[in-house]
């Protein structure tokens, strides 16, 4: 492949600065050291798959457990798929598709001159199993919050999915958001319970024959192609967190819905640097952690699940700020592969299963993410699902253990203890 093709990853040319990350529903500041970071952010390390879902206890092994995330995972990777010819842009084939109930479907579509992304078998892990190895805790920690989803369970729940995505060159380099459009094209989504609305913008040259590289619009998802909802909203940054803000504001006023989904598309750099980097304006910065919350709070929803498809995003603070507007935070630890998540199997997924909850529509969403992997690497790459709804008793633990380790430290005799405690976890 040459040089200029390879795909890139998503934690470059991420900006902006740290600002004062806040507590929801106070004033306790979290936020790390102003300062740059176009490479790595703040990250946790780990692999595969996890999900936070509870934090209690008192002493400091129970601390480090809560901290250290649980992992599950499982799936299978074989088979694959085929396209379609048409003209024009209407998406390439996604791969079959497995669910729930043992029936499997394939998808198929094309486009001229393009090709479509992530291709293979994902299978739904079941809801209920025998493996602990694959159980979810489920148990809710004291303090946790009331959920702001609430699902009707009767099978006619829709949803409004936003996606935020700043192609910059991530697409104009390697056609990274040409493919998952062409993923969520070729996912088949039934509109009638499920409306995926893309905002598009921050690339210098879409490699597609739709999207416009002059200025910013809205796409819906539609059988067979994407249908332009706003065709020129002007050219501007989209780091600049009032058109994000403004995005999700139009959407639940204009696709009102059971459930919402937003969706951060682009680069990352965790708490220090923020989401996101415009090509077309190199000197906006990203959305720092500070204004983050100023578009959410601006956008006037309470969410389902926010998730980031960009690197790094996965950190207490971001879960932090998340927790005011969201039920659950898909984000991942570490940097991500250009080619992101997995749009055709969670599209279809939600479309076949619009009553399923926000903890197994983000397990979809990791699962599917780790399994459209190659073998070789899927031990190298992190997605997690957070229950946001115990982000407080998770806090007040995080608080108690920091305190404990500062006390411990201050006796220099147990500095050697601390690491022996965490190895033997």
């Amino acid at each position: 492949m040459e040089k200029n093709n390879r795909p890139v990853g998503r934690d470059q040319h991420v900006t902006g600065g740290s600002g004062k990350v806040e507590k929801h529903g106070s004033g306790l500041n979290l936020g790390g050291p102003q300062g740059d970071n176009k490479g790595r952010g703040s990250s946790s390390g780990g692999s595969g798959r996890k999900v936070a879902t509870r934090a209690g206890g008192s002493s400091l092994l129970i601390i480090l457990l809560v901290i250290i995330f649980m992992m599950f995972g499982r799936g299978g990777s074989s088979g694959s798929s085929s396209g379609g010819s048409s003209s024009g842009y209407t998406g390439g084939a996604t791969g079959n598709y497995q669910s729930q109930t043992g029936s499997s479907e394939s998808s198929s579509g094309g486009q001229s001159g393009q090709t479509g992304g992530h291709s293979g078998y994902y299978e739904t892990p079941s809801s209920t199993t025998d493996d602990t190895s694959d159980t979810v805790d489920t148990a809710v920690a004291s303090g946790a919050r009331e959920r702001f989803t609430k699902l009707k369970g009767d099978g006619t729940d829709t949803a409004t999915i936003m996606v935020y995505m700043c192609g910059t060159d991530l697409e104009s380099r390697s056609r990274m958001a040409t493919m998952d459009l062409s993923e969520m094209i070729g996912a088949n989504i039934d509109e009638s319970k499920v409306r995926v609305l893309v905002y598009t913008g921050g690339c210098s040259n879409w490699r597609n024959n739709i999207v416009s590289s002059s200025t910013n619009q809205i796409y819906q998802v539609a059988a067979g192609g994407l249908r332009a909802i706003q065709q020129n909203l002007g050219s501007s940054a989209m780091t600049d967190e009032r058109n994000l803000g403004a995005f999700i504001k139009w959407c639940a006023a204009n696709y009102p819905a059971d459930r919402y989904g937003l969706i951060c598309w682009d680069h990352g750099g965790g708490t220090l640097s923020g989401y996101g980097y415009d090509e077309k304006y190199p000197n906006s910065g990203s959305i720092t952690a500070d204004e983050l919350p100023k578009a959410l709070a601006e956008g006037g929803c309470k969410f389902d699940f926010i998730g980031f498809d960009a690197c790094l995003m996965c950190t207490l603070e971001t879960a932090n700020i998340m927790a005011t507007y969201s039920d659950y935070m898909v984000a991942s630890q570490e940097s991500e592969p250009g080619t992101g998540w997995d749009y055709g199997s969670i599209g279809r997924y939600l479309s076949q299963n619009p009553t399923c909850d926000g903890r197994e529509l983000g397990r979809v969403i990791c699962d599917s993410y780790l399994m459209s992997q190659p073998a070789s690497t899927r031990g190298f790459v992190t997605l997690s699902l957070i229950d946001l709804s115990m982000i407080d008793p998770l806090l007040e633990a995080y608080h108690q253990f920091s305190h404990e380790m500062f006390d411990l430290g201050s006796n220099q005799q147990n500095l050697a203890a601390i690491p022996r405690a965490t190895h033997k976890i």
